[in-house]
This record gives structure tokens, C-alpha cells and sequence, in this order.
């Protein structure tokens, strides 16, 4: 009776690490493949980010704005405007 307790019990075991092992495998087999697939998302991510940095890079140059600004009516012509009218001589002694 006893024995048949024990091998009853050591066969309750067995089963019970089996299905544990199973679980353990599953689970990691899982794990595997997302990882797998995080890892290559990470990879476009990166190069989206670094054509996007080059993007950047390329349309703050000068001469890309230079451009943009011809094409948007901005006019190369330097004239000065002054807005200061010159004051007599006798007022510029209190600015002194």
C-alpha cells in the first residue's frame, strides 16, 4: 500500500514537471519571437530616425532656405531704413 502511495505520488510529480516544461518552452519559444520582432522594429526605427535627421539636416542648410525664400517673394535688394532722425545741435548735449 505504501509503495503504491509513493509511485502514485512520484507519477503526480513527474506529471506536474512535465507540464511545467512544457509551459517553460512555450513561453520561451514566445518570448523569442517578440523579441525577434521588437528587435527589428527597433532597426527601421533607427534608420527612419537617421533618413529624418538627413531630412532635417538638408533643409536647414543655407541654401536650401536661400531658396525657399526666392521662391517665397523675398528680395535680395539692402537698403537701410532708419527709423532715428538726427536731432539738432543743441538737444545732442543732453544725450551725452
Amino acid at each position: 500500500m505504501r509503495s503504491r502511495i509513493i509511485s502514485l505520488l512520484s507519477f503526480i510529480v513527474c506529471l506536474i514537471i512535465v507540464i511545467l516544461e512544457i509551459f517553460i518552452i512555450n513561453y520561451d519559444s514566445t518570448s523569442g519571437r517578440e523579441y525577434e520582432k521588437l528587435k527589428k522594429d527597433l532597426k527601421e526605427l533607427e534608420m527612419t530616425n537617421s533618413l529624418l535627421t538627413q531630412k532635417v539636416a538638408s533643409n536647414s542648410s543655407l541654401t536650401t532656405i536661400a531658396v525657399k525664400a526666392k521662391l517665397l517673394g523675398f528680395d535680395v535688394k539692402k537698403s537701410v531704413i532708419s527709423l532715428y532722425n538726427p536731432q539738432p545741435l543743441a538737444a545732442i548735449a543732453n544725450t551725452l
